[in-house]
């Protein structure tokens, strides 16, 4: 699973107020964001770290672009 925003709830990551707004709004307008939060601590807390028969990782991309041709190479 992959999602912007979430953070991980193991380890003790600062987050600043101005962060916690902006992840509260995503929660709110965009309800996938919550879904992946959900499904990431169900995760964490259910599954573990260490179950043997199911093998999973959060990625938290910085951006995603939608784009026709795969291959096409950002020039920065």
């Amino acid at each position: 699973m992959n999602t912007a925003g979430n953070s991980n709830r193991d380890l003790e990551e600062p987050i600043s107020l101005a962060q916690s707004c902006v992840i509260g709004l995503l929660c709110l307008l965009v309800p996938p964001h919550q879904d992946n939060e959900k499904a990431a601590d169900y995760l964490r807390t259910e599954v573990g770290q260490n179950d043997i028969e199911i093998q999973w990782a959060a990625v938290r991309p910085d951006s995603l672009f939608e784009e026709d041709d795969v291959n096409v190479q950002l020039k920065g």
